[in-house]
């Protein structure tokens, strides 16, 4: 992201989403730590670790920007997790 305004930050924010109870839960929180015209990146890491069930909950990375400007601009968002070893099935030879 772009965070080029020097009157406010980008906030982001990792929610989760319990579509039967219509609910959001959140994760995790940051913001952009000020203005440049340089590329930034911002990493939300999410501690204590959460377990991924994508068969009842949906996760959602909010941006937010604090004031409509053409200085806050969005690029792109990657999201990476790691898979525990705990929950890779056993195989047996």
């Amino acid at each position: 992201m772009v965070d080029n305004d020097t009157a406010s930050n980008m906030d982001l924010g990792l929610r989760s989403y319990n579509p039967e109870t219509n609910s959001f839960s959140a994760l995790e929180t940051a913001s952009s730590s000020g203005a440049s015209t340089s590329l930034q990146t911002i990493v939300v890491p999410v501690d204590p670790p959460v377990q991924v069930d994508n068969t009842t909950t949906s996760y959602r990375l909010r941006v937010a920007p604090r004031v409509a400007s053409s200085a806050h601009l969005l690029r792109g968002a990657r999201i990476g997790y790691i898979v525990s070893q705990v929950y890779l099935p056993s195989v047996l030879k």
